[in-house]
């Protein structure tokens, strides 16, 4: 029984976790910038042998500057699962399930109560601002940083309070390593909690434990391997620098967003909500049981979430997910507090252990059989597309401060404009047709409306079929050819242009063939 208290119940229950995640998510199309960006790039690295310099339509990739580790993840995710969407999505799912894992083996080991971490693992899975495009949902970035700064934090915390000089030692590293992996993955988007570690640490331990030797040791050492990166990387790919530099610090300095987004956007974000309440009121229950080690953890995790909230919140450029790496510390926290509420509850209606073993599992169903329900409604309404001009005046205003206007159609982050239409469609026509050109302007430059990684990965997957694919404007076509086009703009130009046969046709797409000049 033991066995299967510490290793299958956590397995069955991260396979629970994992349904809400993967429920429906084929019918997510593949992302616009960073899910697809990526995956262009660890197909071109499979195509051209270079693991060190992603490239994209052929050349070194300077604007996804991050380090290739994810895009590794995801080219071997395509040697063994092919070249699918869901394939290069693989290593972000691997990556939510050694979330809650991490969460399980934490809480049993440090906290001693390892219901604390199934707690809080289904409290992280159900969390809207992570079990999201974006995050946990798609092929992003996110998802496989919240892992390795989770392991970073959590780790940093039993480094605090080890109880020798060999279990400080360890932790440390383990900690330095966790984040060196979180920087290959998302470069300065993994140093965000440092401030609130250096502040939490001053109070709680000290100047003098911050300044110990062995600390800025590694501290040093660690900051030599981030140096040799850069200085490598700028070796290999010249211009590297400049560009990662004006890239990262360019959206603290300058919005990318057509409006300036309010101070307050990520503290009134709907995500947050439910987020607020709690731990406050935790902090006083706790402190009433009189379990420090419960307290100080609460503590230790809303210390990092303040500071991490008000540092991106300076920030020019600010979008939903960037919130994202505060969810698993917010949900260990709900975990504690859900279960000294249980506790309280369970002193007293009952001492008998077959009594409150029984009434953990009503107080499990009763707490979160709504949001799992809803999770799983939320997922089955994932494929919804919408003007792109009302969803994007939608997150403009939100990002101003006006919280009080309606999404479209409830979830804002599952309304997809029409550039991600050509998904669905060039699957279907390619079963029968092995020869057409899609009528698009250029695709390939991110600083024009125009640009659709969507495109260029699924026409790279055909071309690997067998499937010859290449991108006409109506002023390129010739007759002969057929032609998709899912832009109506493009569409009416290239009916004034030519005469056409229909040959297939979707709700967003047409496939043509091009007759004779008008």
């Amino acid at each position: 029984m033991k066995g299967f208290l510490k290793i299958g119940l956590p397995i069955l229950w991260v396979l629970l976790c994992m349904i809400p995640i993967l429920y429906n998510v084929n019918a997510l199309p593949l992302q616009i910038w960073d899910e697809s960006r990526s995956a262009i790039n660890a197909l071109e690295m499979l195509a051209n042998g270079n693991y060190f310099v992603p490239h994209f339509n052929g050349e070194p990739d300077l604007w996804n500057l991050r380090p290739p580790l994810v895009v590794w993840f995801k080219a071997l995710s395509f040697k063994f699962f092919g070249h699918t969407v869901l394939a290069q999505r693989i290593p972000v799912f691997i990556a939510v399930a050694l979330t809650c894992f991490l969460f399980i083996r934490f809480m049993a080991n440090t906290l001693k109560e390892q219901l604390m971490g199934l707690i809080a693992a289904l409290v992280l899975v159900l969390s809207p601002g992570y079990n999201t495009i974006h995050v946990a949902r798609t092929g992003d970035y996110d998802a496989i940083l919240i892992l390795f700064t989770s392991w970073f934090v959590l780790t940093f915390f039993r480094y605090l309070y080890a109880p020798t000089d060999k279990k400080q030692n360890y932790y440390l590293r383990l900690a330095l390593v966790a984040l060196l992996l979180a920087f290959f993955t998302k470069t300065i988007s993994a140093f965000f909690f440092i401030p609130g570690i250096i502040l939490y640490t001053l109070i709680d331990k000290g100047i003098a434990f911050v300044f110990n030797k062995r600390l800025l040791i590694h501290v040093g050492a660690f900051i030599l391997v981030i140096v040799a990166y850069y200085g490598i990387f700028e070796l290999i790919n010249p211009g590297y620098i400049k560009a990662e530099l004006a890239n990262n610090f360019g959206r603290f300095s300058e919005t990318q967003n057509e409006a300036t987004p309010s101070f307050w956007y990520f503290f009134k974000l709907n995500s947050l909500k439910p987020f607020y309440i709690l731990p406050l009121f935790g902090l006083v229950l706790i402190k009433r049981s009189k379990s420090p080690d419960k307290y100080r953890f609460i503590v230790f995790a809303n210390t990092l979430i303040i500071t991490y909230l008000v540092l991106i919140s300076f920030s020019s450029t600010k979008h939903a997910w960037y919130n994202a790496q505060i969810f698993p510390l917010a949900a260990l926290s709900f975990g504690i507090i859900l279960f000294s509420v249980f506790n309280e509850i369970a002193k007293r209606l009952s001492k008998n252990p077959t009594f409150i073993a029984i009434l953990r599992v009503v107080f499990m169903v009763l707490v979160f059989s709504i949001p799992y329900h809803f999770a799983l409604a939320k997922a089955e309404n994932s494929n919804r597309f919408c003007n792109r001009d009302f969803h994007f005046d939608y997150l403009r205003q939100l990002k101003q401060g006006n919280f009080s206007i309606k999404p479209y159609q409830n979830e804002p982050e599952y309304c997809f404009d029409e550039r991600m239409v050509y998904e669905s469609f060039l699957k279907e026509i390619s079963e029968t047709h092995k020869t057409f050109a899609i009528l698009t302007d250029d695709p390939t430059d991110y600083r024009k409306d125009t640009y659709n990684p969507q495109i260029v990965f699924h026409s790279l997957v055909l071309k690997d079929k067998g499937t010859a694919v290449n991108y006409v404007t109506p002023n390129s076509i010739e007759v002969g050819q057929k032609v998709v086009s899912c832009n109506k703009a493009l569409d009416e130009k290239l009916l004034q242009l030519f005469t056409v046969e229909l040959i297939e046709k979707d709700d967003n797409c047409n496939l043509y063939k091009i007759i004779a000049k008008k």
